[in-house]
Order: C-alpha cells, then sequence, then structure tokens
C-alpha cells in the first residue's frame, strides 16, 4: 500500500513539474509573439507612410534594430517614444529578449521595477506581467497608427484612401 501511495505522489508530482515547465514556456512565448507583433505592425506603419511621403523605392524593409525604427519614424515626423504605453512596450522588448538571449533575469532587467529583488532568477521563477503587455501592445500600436494618420494629414494626404488606411 505504502508503495502504490509512493508511485502516486511521484505522478502526480511529475504532473505539476511538467504542467508549471509548460505554462512557463507559453508565458515567455506570449512575450516573444507581443514583441513580434509590435516590430512587424510597426514596421508596416512604418513603410506605408514612407511609401506615401514618396521615400526612395529601396525603403521596402524596416531596421531590425529598434533604436533604427524609432530613428526612421522621426525622419518622417513622428516620434512613436511619444506613443501611448511606449514605456510597457519597451519592457517588453527587454524581456523578449532576455528570454531569447539570456535566460535568466541579469542585472539589466532587475533595474525594472517589474523585477527588482529578481536577478538571477531563471523566468521559469517569476510571474511575468502578460496582461500588462499584452495592452501595452494594443495601446502602443493602435496609438503608432493615429499618430502616422495625423502626419499623411498634415501632408494634405488622405490616410483613410492610402496605404495606411488599408
Amino acid at each position: 500500500e505504502a508503495v502504490q501511495l509512493s508511485r502516486v505522489r511521484e505522478a502526480m508530482n511529475v504532473h505539476w513539474i511538467e504542467t508549471t515547465s509548460i505554462q512557463a514556456y507559453a508565458d515567455q512565448v506570449l512575450v516573444i509573439a507581443c514583441w513580434a507583433m509590435v516590430g512587424q505592425y510597426v514596421g508596416r506603419i512604418l513603410i506605408a507612410v514612407e511609401q506615401e511621403l514618396g521615400s526612395p523605392a529601396n525603403r521596402v524593409e524596416t531596421p531590425h534594430r529598434w533604436h533604427q525604427l524609432v530613428k526612421r519614424f522621426k525622419g518622417v515626423g513622428l516620434d512613436i517614444t511619444q506613443c501611448e504605453n511606449f514605456k510597457g512596450i519597451d519592457e517588453c522588448r527587454i524581456v523578449n529578449n532576455k528570454i531569447k538571449h539570456v535566460g535568466f533575469i541579469d542585472k539589466e532587467l532587475a533595474k525594472i521595477p517589474t523585477f527588482q529583488g529578481s536577478a538571477g532568477k531563471r523566468f521559469e521563477d517569476v510571474v511575468l506581467p502578460l496582461q500588462s503587455y499584452v495592452n501595452a501592445v494594443y495601446e502602443f500600436v493602435g496609438c503608432v497608427m493615429e499618430r502616422a494618420g495625423e502626419v499623411l494629414l498634415a501632408k494634405g494626404i488622405d490616410y483613410q484612401t492610402s496605404k495606411l488606411g488599408n
């Protein structure tokens, strides 16, 4: 009877470990997906605005470096660092990079209030603010779209019939 109970407990423990691991992995994948969404949508918005403003035809690809993308937006008259929830998506960007390239909360990430006191911990051992990142992406991308439309309108371009509106 004791052996049988021990086996049941071991099976339950293994199940708990597997479930916890899958959940932690899914949480990390959601952070990566949120950041990918920012990169894709914001990049498409940049290209559409540049094309509408008559940028050279070779500008069909967005930079893969975030700071270069921000700079290109400034070049068309849009400071995306002033968009709603920029701070939230910037944190999501940093967490995404740490998940993919470091694998744990390093000293740099531990400086962010969300991760204070967590230096050295694995991502599996902390609670990621997923809803915060999802909300930040939604608000930020929407704001970039609105501000891009305003840039085009200021230049006399109806954004609803432009590449941005389609």
